[in-house]
């Protein structure tokens, strides 16, 4: 019990001094606008299956510790709850210890913060691509537009057509 108490101080401790922009940077981004680059630096995808295998390690991937950290604490700590409370059968058949209506509520809320860890790591690491695109000022923009262009040839007005190329990274 020593040992749990400990890690849910070391948790609280490490999310609530991190070095994490994420509390800034989404009051100013919406990962709603978000559309993939190349040269952003991190991947929603990927950030949303490390926190499907390890709720958690998706925002650790974004360079978000703290909230890592919290969200897989949180799964560890409901789920030995849920252990803790499961009756056990004795050799006689007798259940002794435990609280099945307590067990069963640790599971949906582990359950819930494996889900709420997945759609998170996904928003973090798309808000934080945007910030670093803003930050650096850099991302490839590709810009196709049309091009039209009249020239005076004697009497004769003769169109130029076309498209016109512009990239900026």
């Amino acid at each position: 019990m020593k040992k749990l108490l400990l890690f849910f101080i070391l948790t609280i401790f490490v999310s609530h001094f991190s070095t994490a922009q994420y509390k800034v940077n989404r009051l100013k981004y919406d990962p709603r606008t978000y559309t993939p680059q190349m040269g952003d630096p991190y991947n929603p995808t990927v950030a949303g299956l490390a926190s499907f295998l390890i709720p958690g390690l998706g925002q650790m991937v974004s360079k978000e510790p703290g909230r890592g950290v919290a969200f897989l604490a949180g799964y560890i700590g409901l789920y030995a709850v849920a252990i803790s409370s499961v009756p056990k059968i004795d050799n006689y058949g007798n259940t002794t210890d435990g609280n099945p209506e307590v067990a069963t509520l640790a599971i949906i809320g582990a359950l819930g913060v494996g889900i709420a860890s997945i759609v998170d790591a996904v928003k973090v690491a798309k808000v934080n691509n945007l910030a670093f695109r803003d930050q650096n000022g850099y991302a490839l923009k590709l810009e196709i537009k049309p091009y039209l262009k009249t020239s005076v040839q004697g009497v004769k007005l003769k169109p130029d057509l076309g498209l016109t190329l512009g990239i900026k990274f």
